[in-house]
């Protein structure tokens, strides 16, 4: 098995007084294909239940465009993303705009 490290953008606007990142390890099995949604959704699940990302009943269906973020500089969807770093920077699309963590307002 081998493991990504995905570091991830963390602010609060109500908690926070300047943003931070904060890095998790997350398994994934040999030749298994994995998004930066379910890396997120593993974080979110078994790691930090803190993180804030995008979420909804049509996520992975590549429809909307709102679980878009910056992974190592470049903006995706990443419901859609494939990870095939082992190390990925995770940040919202807009700092200026953010409300918590990888959530932006329009």
């Amino acid at each position: 098995m081998k493991s990504i490290t995905a570091t991830c953008y963390r602010y609060n606007k109500e908690t926070d007084k300047e943003a931070y990142y904060k890095t998790y390890d997350i398994p994934v099995e040999e030749n298994n294909s994995i998004s930066v949604y379910n890396v997120l959704e593993y974080i979110y699940d078994n790691l930090d239940p803190t993180l804030s990302f995008f979420s909804h009943a049509a996520c992975k269906q590549v429809a909307c465009g709102r679980c878009s973020v910056k992974v190592n500089g470049s903006i995706v969807l990443a419901c859609k993303e494939a990870v095939t770093a082992e190390n990925i920077l995770i940040e919202p699309v807009n700092e200026a705009k953010v409300i918590k963590d990888l959530i932006c307002s329009k």
